[in-house]
């Protein structure tokens, strides 16, 4: 598969004048997301700390490891959409996504029923408040 690159005049000419437009746009959209998401897990943390008995550190660990994950992803998403093309890298997340999301149910799914119809791994957590 040939990999071939645009230039910012090829773009300007496929997608017209508002290309700028476009692309600040987008830019901002994503920065926005990426904020949002941020401060929902920043927010969740005092609510982590109460209902697993969990001490600060290992409750911020939580949002580290997130602002980890999310930019781990979209470089990720960079190589992707690099060596695939934003088609078929769209394709393979159809594909490769929906098991990968499953896989933290899998150990615990067939051992969590029991006779009686209770699930015994899934039992709510208390709040300290």
């Amino acid at each position: 598969m040939a990999f071939q690159t645009e230039t910012v005049d090829d773009l300007f000419a496929r997608f017209g004048q508002n290309y700028r437009i476009f692309v600040t746009v987008s830019g901002m959209t994503a920065s926005f997301v990426m904020v949002l998401s941020g401060t929902i897990v920043n927010v969740a943390v005092p609510d982590v700390m109460g209902a697993y008995g969990v001490g600060q550190y290992q409750a911020q660990l939580l949002a580290t490891s997130f602002n980890v994950a999310m930019t781990t992803c979209q470089l990720l998403n960079a190589w992707v959409v690099a060596v695939l093309g934003q088609r078929y890298g769209y394709i393979a997340t159809l594909i490769f996504l929906p098991p990968a999301a499953s896989l933290p149910v899998w150990p615990t799914a067939s051992a969590c029923w029991s006779r009686d119809g209770s699930c015994k791994a899934w039992q709510p957590a208390s709040f300290n408040r």
